[in-house]
This record gives structure tokens, C-alpha cells and sequence, in this order.
């Protein structure tokens, strides 16, 4: 009987040692927690969920954004030590000052950094969200974007480098719309090229020139191996299968989108 006692004493005592460890971790960690500055007027209206897991100091909430202010704050999980008062004192103090600023809020203990830290999390996670999805937008434009653009030298190096040297190409006032499953990009093209290297002399019309003594003989010579332009405004959509089809406004007056090819831009003699 002696040994069961000892024992259970023993028991006991390991119990406590180990919630006063416990306890003492929970603590610690609250004490080492920052609160970071949270900006009201980057948030959407709406109620967002926030959670702190630190053993006797988890909790969790809802905080409601109106018109960039916190306009209302439910608890759904208290703190294990805070009672219905506490939660409304602080409740009542936050949608006051409109801040996570802990010196702010009279009377603030562990407990209320908990709840702070909740909050926090609960807005910040939603800032996170909104600037995950706009890098993915930014992404998912940027490919959009490479691709056209190797794709629009692709095909001027198959329509035009049997004729000319091509030097670079660029695309400018790009705009890029999702319909009916589609992307539509809007842009304007514009294509570098020159002839190929050889002496102006030996081609037949400046070689005419210059037999003739023509005044525009120079002109024509230095001009024949100067960079020049083409200069496009096109559309392109990639359908769901990833699959490319080019269109250009040939309308004289208006808009009317044509599918188009580059080859179409070669003048036949």
C-alpha cells in the first residue's frame, strides 16, 4: 500500500513538474512574439479567420473589415485563462484605437498579445494571399508575354530572313485580356531589319544611279545597308490548347481583326 502511495505521489509530482515546464515554454514564447504594424486601408471588406498556437494562449477569431477599419471581432476559441469580460474590455478597446499597438491598449497582459497576435495573423494572411495571387497574375502575364514574343520572331525568321537580315524585334504598348477561356494580347510590333551585306555597287538600281551620275546615287548607297523598320498592330490569341493564332486589323476605318500570316506582309513582284 506504502509502494502504491509513493508512487502516486511520484506520479503527481512528475504531472506538475511537467505543466510548470509546460507553462513556463507557453510563457517564454508570448513573451518573444512581435507585433507587426498592419496597414487597414491595403484590406478588401470582409471577415478573415486568424489563429495563435501557443498551448494555454492558443486562440482563435474573426475579424470583420469595413471600409478600412475593424469594425468587429469575434472570438471563437478564447485563451484558456480569459473570460467573456476580458474578451469584450478588449474588444471594445481595439475597434477604438484601430491598432495592434500593445502599449496602446491599457491594461494589456500576455493574454491580450495573444489575442493582438491572432488579429495580426488573421490580416496578414490575407495580405499574403492577395500578394501571392498577384505575382501569379504577374507570372502568368510575363509567360504570356515570352511567348508571344518568341513567337512573333519565330515567324519573322520564317517569313523574312530569306529576304532580309533581320537585327531584333520589339513589342510595346502590350495588353493582354482573358475571354471565354482565351488570351487576347493587343500589341504593337515592331521589326529591325537591313539587306544583306554586299558591296551597293552591284545591285542593279544604284549601280544604274551611279553609271548615270544620279544625285540621289549616295542616298541610295547608304540607305542600302542602313537598318529600316517594320512596323505591325497586331492581335494574338492563345486558345486553351496553348495554340497561337495572329490577326491584324486591316479595316480602313474601324476595327475589323483578320487572321493573318507575316508571309501576307511580302510583297509579290
Amino acid at each position: 500500500m506504502k509502494n502504491v502511495i509513493k508512487w502516486a505521489f511520484i506520479l503527481i509530482g512528475a504531472v506538475a513538474l511537467m505543466s510548470i515546464i509546460w507553462a513556463a515554454k507557453d510563457l517564454s514564447d508570448i513573451k518573444a512574439v512581435e507585433l507587426g504594424v498592419i496597414e487597414l486601408e491595403d484590406l478588401d471588406n470582409g471577415n478573415y479567420n486568424g489563429q495563435y498556437e501557443n498551448g494555454r494562449f492558443s486562440n482563435e477569431l474573426i475579424v470583420e473589415i469595413m471600409d478600412q477599419k475593424i469594425t468587429d471581432i469575434q472570438v471563437t476559441k478564447p485563451v484558456l485563462s480569459s473570460n467573456e469580460q476580458f474578451v469584450t474590455d478588449l474588444r471594445r478597446m481595439i475597434l477604438l484605437e484601430q491598432s495592434l499597438d500593445l502599449d496602446a491598449i491599457s491594461g494589456a497582459t500576455y493574454t491580450t498579445k495573444a489575442y493582438l497576435k491572432s488579429i495580426e495573423n488573421a490580416l496578414i494572411m490575407d495580405r499574403a494571399e492577395r500578394v501571392n495571387e498577384e505575382i501569379a497574375e504577374i507570372d502568368e502575364e510575363e509567360t504570356a508575354y515570352i511567348q508571344i514574343s518568341e513567337y512573333m520572331w519565330a515567324q519573322s525568321m520564317e517569313a523574312f530572313s530569306p529576304y532580309y537580315e533581320l537585327i531584333n524585334h520589339e513589342i510595346t504598348g502590350y495588353e493582354e485580356e482573358k475571354i471565354e477561356g482565351n488570351l487576347e494580347a493587343l500589341f504593337f510590333y515592331k521589326l529591325i531589319h537591313k539587306n544583306y551585306d554586299r558591296d551597293p555597287d552591284t545591285v542593279g538600281y544604284i549601280k544604274e544611279a551611279k553609271e548615270q551620275g544620279n544625285v540621289n546615287y549616295q542616298l541610295m548607297y547608304d540607305e542600302y545597308l542602313a537598318p529600316r523598320e517594320m512596323n505591325f498592330q497586331l492581335k494574338i490569341v492563345i486558345d486553351k490548347n496553348n495554340g497561337m493564332t495572329l490577326f491584324a486589323n486591316n479595316a480602313p476605318v474601324g476595327t475589323e481583326w483578320e487572321a493573318v500570316s507575316l508571309t501576307d506582309y511580302i510583297l509579290s513582284k
